[in-house]
């Protein structure tokens, strides 16, 4: 995965809190959400992503939220990694994040469920 991926699965997540929305109006941010969406449902390339969320990171910190998609990599297993394969859902968009869930889950940034993946090591 690239660290475009990465911060479009830090939005998705952080876009399922009921309050987000508001949060990201009250930023002048709303705008910028709804180019990523656009930008995710056409596979937009990294450098409009990276641009869309370098801007929307800019809009919330301004408005004192700090960078939102953001994040410190770290790793972490899988549960049940120790399978030859592993069952599990992913990002709906023709541009995927690197969201990764066992359970079922909605994608807060397209607003559909995230699809059944198989992965193989």
């Amino acid at each position: 995965m690239t660290d475009v991926t990465d911060r479009i699965a830090r939005l998705c997540i952080l876009l399922q809190d009921p309050g987000a929305g508001a949060d990201f109006a009250a930023a002048g941010a709303d705008g910028v959400r709804q180019h990523l969406v656009t930008a995710m449902e056409t596979a937009a390339a990294d450098p409009e992503l990276t641009a869309a969320l370098d801007d929307l990171d800019e809009r919330m910190a301004a408005a004192d939220y700090g960078h939102v998609t953001r994040t410190t990599r770290a790793f972490r297993s899988l549960p049940g990694s120790r399978a030859q394969q592993i069952d599990v859902l992913v990002c709906p968009a023709p541009r995927p994040c690197s969201r990764v869930e066992r359970d079922p889950a909605t994608c807060a940034l397209l607003g559909g469920p995230l699809r059944p993946h198989r992965m193989r090591s």
